[in-house]
């Protein structure tokens, strides 16, 4: 995929030709993921044959990332949003109508604002994920997309690449879209997307009123972009979690008629550290409670890596993880309190293929190998995007886990995963 103009895509999930997925890492190499490759190839083939015969680009195509002329916000790398997923994130309840200043303002992003708004809509008929953004590369240049642009052609467009975002999950049913596989699906592609080093916390600033009947206030979000002041899941934000807007109290009475006296726009406040920390999930279990979640068969050999004397894992470190990235701090307290690390030489069987179980582990530090069923192999770091997950999660086991090198480990029941709403 020609990534040169992404100064750093590390996180952005692709789909290749050949219908495979993969990630790029920190050194900007593409990585397979084998496992959802294994789950998704055959419909990514169906997916792609349609796509490519051009029968069905509306429904599947979202957007297109190319290298803006003039700077943004965010920078150069620019994502352009199709008019239709612009209606769907910005509606105004008028069907097909000329865009507003605010939806055109809103149909160029930055790339990783532009996908996490993607993967966290829902509409309010079906409160199922919608999109599945991935990148996908045509090998079209920027001056096959200037209609979109809606200008002329200019010097070096021609030779500028242009890398497509497709919906992962375009003409699947809702029951279809709806199901574990797909929850595993949209988490992995949710942990690499949202990238809170991309984002300007605390910078929130008043911007000019839009046109009438659109909102009359916005701020600058964390990535030095425009929203509306008010705008929640339904346009499509989240209500909580890390992609959740900031808190922001509205004036009373007196203090608009206040700021209509004098013209001066509603003043914004920046967010308090505390209540951003407010916004995160609290997990309602007493210890008793989670004692009980704890208890089950598990296996000889993973419960004979325990480190004796046990030792618990700490909050920050279990953060680390999805979900429970999404706890607040006293929520992560109680589960650590609760989660042992286990320690397992080199070369220890950990997992096996086919195995169907109701746990899961999760990587703290070392090296594993993943061996599919056909024999191809993959290695998972500590650390590293792909740890953020659970271990070849989906069940039956699809690969054969091994430590490569020494590792430590959590093993936690699915029973825990359920309590937290996974």
């Amino acid at each position: 995929m020609r990534i040169d103009f992404l100064s750093d895509p590390r996180g952005l999930y692709v789909l290749t030709k050949d219908g495979e997925l993969g990630v790029y890492d920190e050194q900007k190499r593409c990585r397979l993921d084998a496992e959802l490759t294994s789950v998704f190839k055959t419909h990514n083939l169906r997916l792609l044959e349609s796509y490519l015969r051009d029968d069905e680009t509306e429904s599947i195509r979202i957007g297109f990332v190319y290298p803006a002329r003039k700077p943004q916000p965010w920078g150069l790398v620019t994502l352009f949003l199709e008019d239709r997923a612009v209606r769907r994130l910005y509606p105004t309840g008028v069907v097909d109508a000329p865009f507003t200043a605010f939806q055109k303002k809103n149909q160029e992003k930055s790339i990783y604002r532009g996908l996490e708004l993607l993967l966290q809509y829902r509409t309010k008929e079906a409160p199922v994920r919608f999109y599945c953004p991935v990148l996908f590369d045509r090998g079209r240049m920027l001056n096959q997309y200037l209609h979109c642009l809606g200008r002329v052609e200019e010097d070096g467009d021609a030779a500028t690449p242009v890398i497509e975002v497709i919906n992962l999950i375009a003409g699947l049913s809702l029951s279809e879209r709806n199901t574990p596989t797909m929850d595993a699906l949209e988490e992995k592609l949710r942990v690499s997307i949202v990238r809170k080093d991309k984002r300007r916390p605390g910078e929130l600033a008043v911007v000019d009123a839009t046109a009438p009947g659109e909102p009359s206030a916005g701020m600058t979000d964390f990535y030095g972009e425009t929203r509306a002041a008010g705008d929640n899941l339904e346009k499509p934000y989240a209500r909580e979690g890390p992609g959740a807007p900031p808190v922001v109290e509205k004036p009373h009475a007196g203090q608009q008629k206040e700021a209509r006296r004098t013209s001066a726009p509603p003043i914004v406040e920046k967010p308090h550290v505390e209540q951003r920390k407010e916004a995160r999930r609290t997990l309602y279990l007493s210890a008793a409670s989670l004692d009980e979640l704890y208890t089950g068969r598990s296996f000889k050999h993973i419960d004979s890596y325990q480190e004796n004397p046990r030792r618990l894992v700490i909050p920050g470190d279990l953060s680390r993880f999805t979900p429970f990235h999404e706890l607040d701090r006293q929520s992560l307290e109680l589960l650590a309190s609760k989660t042992l690390i286990y320690t397992a030489p080199a070369r220890a069987r950990l997992l096996e293929h086919g195995m169907t179980d109701h746990w899961n582990l999760y990587l703290l530090e070392g090296k594993l190998t993943l061996t599919a069923e056909d024999g191809r192999t993959m290695t998972i770091e500590g650390g590293s995007v792909q740890a953020a997950n659970p271990i070849a999660f989906l069940k039956p086991r699809k690969y054969t886990v091994t430590s490569a090198t020494k590792v430590s480990f959590l093993w936690i029941p699915d029973a825990v995963l359920r309590a937290i709403g996974v």
